[in-house]
């Protein structure tokens, strides 16, 4: 699967990719920063950690949602929950 970063908070390494069927929200396990436009690919639809490709780089995330509201995501990222 294949989304676009759309939200991000570098300092709490939460972000939100948008996906066809809702936002997939997640943090950052890695290093590396991603920019909100960057491609990530790879299981965006199951929670836990998984291995994501951002920007043509291999970065573990924790994924925490899928198929969710853009302003759930919004809150989540901004590290309202």
């Amino acid at each position: 699967m294949k989304g676009t970063i759309v939200l991000a908070n570098p300092r709490k390494h939460r972000y939100a990719v948008a996906m066809y069927r809702g936002d997939t929200i997640f943090e950052l396990l890695d290093s590396t920063e991603p920019q909100i436009g960057d491609e990530v690919a790879g299981d965006l639809e199951s929670l836990g950690r998984e291995d994501l490709t951002i920007a043509g780089r291999k970065v573990s995330v924790f994924v925490e949602c899928f198929h969710c509201s853009r302003s759930i995501a919004a809150r989540w990222v901004a590290g309202e929950t």
